[in-house]
């Protein structure tokens, strides 16, 4: 009897237990993991709208003695550029990720309730055979 109070008392509570299972499953931890790709992508498609700046400096010096043929130099040029129109298609890059992040979080949400629901059932059946087996072994005392 006593050995079936205390695994009566482990599973008094199924929280922890879900978050675990959570933590174990690797089909969420992928899901999860390519959610983070879906928001890197698009972080990457909104930097697209963002101008250019693109700065470059070049030193020479000629290795040719005079005045006319030898000397040294220093470049320096800075090139700004901005995607004004392309047609949409940033637009359409951005609208597309967005919508391939929300089909990814609704995956995830009905993997984590599938993962909660098992659980749950798990935990309900170990607890209905716990009273079987107590009240079996009340009936055996």
């Amino acid at each position: 009897m006593q050995a079936v109070a205390s695994l009566l008392a482990v599973t008094e509570d199924v929280e922890p237990l879900t978050q675990a299972a959570l933590k174990q499953r690797p089909e969420l931890a992928q899901i999860n993991f390519r959610r983070e790709q879906q928001r890197a992508a698009i972080e990457l498609i909104r930097l697209q709208r963002k101008p250019l700046l693109n700065l470059q400096g070049t030193y020479n010096e000629s290795i040719l003695g005079g005045s006319a043929l030898g000397g040294e130099g220093f470049t320096l040029s800075a090139v700004a550029s901005f995607n004004m129109y392309n047609g949409g298609q940033t637009s359409a890059e951005l609208d597309a990720a967005r919508i391939q992040l929300a089909e990814l979080d609704t995956t995830a949400t009905q993997l984590e309730l599938g993962i909660r629901l098992e659980v749950r059932q798990a935990w309900l059946n170990v607890r209905n055979a716990l009273e079987q087996l107590t009240a079996a072994q009340r009936q055996l005392e």
